[in-house]
């Protein structure tokens, strides 16, 4: 449940707003989102962006304070480890592929990859888990390489991969624009979208004041090319806790326990 904290500690103790992109990718987006919260009262909140996702991460893991939009197994784990608070949604559910050139005539399957570069974010986001998880021989598997953005490997034809572990909806958007670049090899389960969770010791007012904010016109626009790398419609939904359920955490149960 969420906790009621003084008007003075609230007023003073920044409280990070971390989304899950690198500051390269959309430079104004921070001061934009930071300048619209104090504009809303919501000054406490400071956007942090995973330039260095190891915060972010532990931020999860551990239960640290903050509001954080995250992948759906890092969701349930925050929601049924640490009793986070489940916020708000994205629409259409979260879907990983491994896709590679249409020219590269040699993968028509994924064990064509073996010993090949994937590329994908860092350990242990979805993509990077798709891939560890793709290949019916242990020893004879691909490495992710890592990168900052997947979809930018691919627009630019980043050479150093054989293939690219990217969001269906990525892929599509792609394959919409240019239907013959590349082939999808292997699609990975279905999840629900990412979601905006808080800490449970965040003030309720304080909470629903955000929640309010983060589904404001304003909020939404500052937001949308973030929210649409994984979601066709920039838009924010009601959520249930059941929404994430226990299993999601399964796949991380060999690198978190």
């Amino acid at each position: 449940m969420l906790t009621t904290t003084s008007t003075a500690q609230q007023q003073t103790t920044d409280i990070p707003l971390y989304l899950p992109y690198q500051s390269s990718q959309y430079p104004e987006l921070a001061l934009k989102l930071d300048s619209a919260l104090a504009e809303a009262g919501l000054g406490q909140f400071k956007t942090v962006t995973t330039d260095y996702w190891h915060p972010y991460q532990q931020g999860i893991r551990q239960g640290r304070i903050g509001v954080y939009l995250a992948a759906p197994h890092y969701t349930a784990w925050a929601l049924h480890k640490h009793r986070f608070i489940p916020f708000l949604r994205l629409p259409n559910s979260l879907q990983y592929v491994i896709a590679t050139r249409h020219a590269d005539s040699q993968y028509f399957e994924v064990n064509d990859l073996a010993g090949q570069n994937i590329c994908s974010q860092r350990a242990v986001n979805l993509d990077f888990l798709l891939v560890q998880q793709a290949f019916d021989q242990p020893l004879k598997t691909a490495s992710n390489k890592f990168v900052n953005s997947v979809a930018s490997a691919m627009q630019y034809d980043n050479q150093n991969c054989a293939a690219f572990a990217v969001t269906e909806h990525t892929f599509k958007r792609f394959n919409t624009a240019e239907p013959d670049r590349f082939i999808r090899l292997l699609q990975g389960p279905e999840y629900r979208n990412y979601a905006f969770i808080a800490h449970p010791d965040i003030a309720r007012d304080t909470a629903i004041k955000l929640k309010r904010f983060l589904r404001s016109a304003t909020a939404i626009t500052i937001l949308t090319p973030l929210l649409k790398q994984f979601s066709s419609s920039p838009s924010l939904l009601p959520v249930r806790r059941a929404d994430y359920p226990k299993s999601y955490l399964s796949i991380l149960a060999p690198y978190w326990g």
